[in-house]
């Protein structure tokens, strides 16, 4: 610890004892003080930019004649001589004409409302809602527990990721948020997918504005967060096979899921997953399709491909998608009825055993609606035949089955 001049005055008298490590230790009137070592943030953010312009705008509409005549600036100067407000340390201070009107209208100006011309009658905040901050699977929410009305405004600031053993809330804050009487409650902050997965302190400051810009003394509280990682097991149930020896025939209930490629006869199994019941909130991390696989003819590649061309699992043939719609080729072919890249390729030497697919890709695709769900499927190149079970199997455990993991 290195030690510092010691200083006093007929007024105050300030010991500072020095600095160890992230603390600072010094002496007042008030007595000995330790806190941590203030962390200063650049004043170049987005953030301080859009209040340094709120201000600037408020600045230019006090100087212009035509918007604030004299008679409003008398009444904003009555206003300051009439209502002391405080300074950071609870002194009260009288701020002049100008100050006042920046400082009831600077809420309204970053929430994107007009600004008020006249001073309101009483400078204290006529709303005081209950404000509570909640997380569950989807995410962290606030609620209020008094609607907002009119130009009535919540304003909340955030500094998230925190250690947990803090207890006090930094000086300088990352996120806000403006809301408004359109604004839905409860206001989802922050999705469970962009919380830290450890556990974190999020530190909230929170004030509501009235319809005149006067704002209620700020609140600060905070929530020990951790990202929810989830998991969901979907069972599919529609399926259909192609064979090339039988090109016009559909085959939808058969128990076992073959694949194979013969000089004479090939055979592709098609799938298709109904993930709606994936949350419409979750951020999908991994997905794969487990097969049970109960025969092999030789060790050989199975590929999964994501389909291109919409197909009925009841209709579809070696020629056609849809009764009366062919493939663009019979058998399916790249890249119109599927991708020529596969999602994943499994290397088959072993039977009696579960062989897992990754369609990470194909989950998400269709999850953000980038992807038409128009199923998987599954083939082979090399000579060979592949058999699996299929979800139409008597024995629901070794039916096929997706693991989908989200946040």
């Amino acid at each position: 610890m290195k030690t510092m001049a010691k200083s006093k005055g007929a007024f105050l008298s300030i010991e500072a004892n020095g600095k160890l490590g992230t603390m600072i230790a010094y002496r007042n009137q008030w007595g000995q003080i330790i806190r941590e070592v203030p962390e200063y943030t650049d004043p170049e953010t987005e953030q301080q930019l859009s209040w340094r312009s709120a201000v600037g705008y408020l600045s230019g509409k006090w100087k212009t004649d035509t918007k604030i005549t004299d008679p409003l600036r008398y009444m904003w100067r009555d206003f300051g001589l009439n209502w002391p407000s405080t300074d950071r340390f609870g002194k009260q201070i009288h701020l002049s004409a100008r100050d006042w009107f920046i400082k009831l209208n600077v809420f309204r100006r970053m929430a994107g409302l007009g600004y008020h011309k006249a001073p309101p009658k009483y400078p204290s905040c006529s709303i005081e809602p209950g404000v509570t901050f909640t997380q569950d699977d989807e995410g962290i929410f606030v609620d209020v527990d008094t609607a907002l009305i009119g130009d009535d405004i919540l304003w909340i600031s955030a500094v998230p990721d925190q250690n947990v053993s803090r207890l006090f809330m930094p000086r300088t804050s990352t996120d806000e948020w403006f809301l408004k009487s359109t604004t839905e409650f409860p206001f989802l902050l922050y999705k469970n997918s962009d919380l830290p997965a450890d556990n974190k302190r999020i530190f909230f400051k929170y004030r509501p504005v009235d319809g005149s810009g006067r704002a209620a003394p700020a609140r600060i509280t905070s929530l020990v967060a951790k990202k929810g990682v989830y998991s969901l097991v979907i069972t599919p149930s529609e399926h259909c096979r192609i064979i090339e020896e039988d090109p016009n025939k559909n085959y939808h209930t058969l128990e076992y899921f073959n694949i194979q490629s013969f000089s004479a006869n090939h055979v592709k199994s098609l799938i298709f997953p109904d993930l709606s019941s994936i949350p419409t909130w979750a951020s999908i991390t991994s997905a794969s399709i487990n097969l049970y696989c109960d025969y092999k003819s030789a060790n050989i590649y199975a590929y999964l491909h994501r389909v291109n061309t919409e197909s009925y699992y009841l209709q579809a043939t070696w020629n056609e998608s849809y009764s009366g719609l062919s493939w663009s080729s019979p058998g399916m072919s790249y890249p119109f009825d599927y991708d020529e890249t596969p999602l994943d390729s499994v290397l088959i030497n072993s039977a009696e055993d579960w062989k897992s697919f990754d369609c990470t890709s194909y989950v998400s695709g269709v999850f953000s609606g980038s992807v038409e769900n128009y199923g998987l499927v599954f083939l082979v190149l090399s000579e060979g035949l592949l058999s699996f079970l299929s979800p139409s199997y008597s024995d629901s455990n070794y039916r096929p089955y997706l693991s989908i993991s989200y946040s």
